[in-house]
C-alpha cells in the first residue's frame, strides 16, 4: 500500500513536472522545423505576390494590345486581323493566373498565421491538460478509463497540430527546390518578356 502511493505521489510529480516543461517550451522554437517553415512561408508570399505583379503587368499589356490590329498582307492582299482574336487566350490565361495566386497568397498567408498560433499555444493546451492525468492515479480504475482514454486523444491531437504545418511546410520547400522551381522561374521569365514587349511596343 505505501509502494502504491509512493509510486503515485512519483508519479504525480512527473507529471506535473512535464506539465511545466511544456509550458515553457511554448517559447521555444523547435531547432531546424520552425526556422525553415518561417522562411519558406515568407519566401511563398514573396514569390507569389511578384508572381501576381508580373501576371497583372503582363494582363494589363495584353488588355491594351487587343484594342489594336494586325496588319498582315498574304499573296500580297492586304488584311487586318483584330489583336483581340490572338490575344484572347493570353489574356484569359493571365486572368485565371491572377485568380490562383490571389487565393495561394491568401492560403499562404492563413497557415502562416495558424502556425504561428499553435506554435504558442499548442505546448500551452499541452501543458494545462496534463495536470489532469493526476485525477485517475487517485481514483478507482472506472473513473480512471474515463479521463485517460479522452485526454490522450487530445493531447496526440494537439501535438499533430503543432508539428504539422512546419514540417509540411519543409516537405513542401523541398519538393519546390528539387522539382518546381526551375520550371516557375523559366515560367516567370517568360511572363516579364511579354509584359516588357508590350510595354515597348506601346512606347
Amino acid at each position: 500500500m505505501t509502494w502504491n502511493i509512493n509510486k503515485k505521489t512519483w508519479l504525480t510529480l512527473a507529471i506535473l513536472l512535464s506539465s511545466v516543461t511544456f509550458y515553457f517550451a511554448s517559447y521555444v522554437n523547435l531547432p531546424v522545423i520552425d526556422s525553415k517553415a518561417e522562411n519558406y512561408f515568407a519566401d511563398a508570399i514573396k514569390k507569389a505576390t511578384i508572381a501576381y505583379a508580373t501576371t497583372r503587368g503582363v494582363n494589363a499589356v495584353v488588355s491594351v494590345l487587343k484594342e489594336s490590329e494586325i496588319g498582315m498582307t498574304p499573296a500580297g492582299v492586304g488584311v487586318n486581323i483584330a489583336a483581340g482574336q490572338i490575344l484572347d487566350p493570353l489574356d484569359d490565361m493571365t486572368e485565371r493566373l491572377s485568380s490562383v495566386l490571389v487565393f495561394a497568397i491568401v492560403s499562404l498567408g492563413i497557415q502562416k498565421i495558424a502556425m504561428e498560433i499553435g506554435c504558442t499555444v499548442s505546448f500551452k493546451i499541452i501543458s494545462f491538460l496534463l495536470p489532469l492525468f493526476i485525477l485517475p492515479l487517485w481514483l478507482t480504475k472506472n473513473w480512471a478509463n474515463l479521463f485517460i482514454s479522452p485526454l490522450v486523444k487530445i493531447i496526440a491531437i494537439v501535438f499533430v497540430l503543432r508539428l504539422f504545418l512546419p514540417i509540411s511546410s519543409v516537405i513542401n520547400d523541398f519538393v519546390y527546390q528539387q522539382f518546381l522551381k526551375q520550371q516557375i522561374e523559366y515560367s516567370k521569365e517568360k511572363l516579364t518578356i511579354i509584359s516588357t514587349i508590350g510595354l515597348e511596343s506601346r512606347g
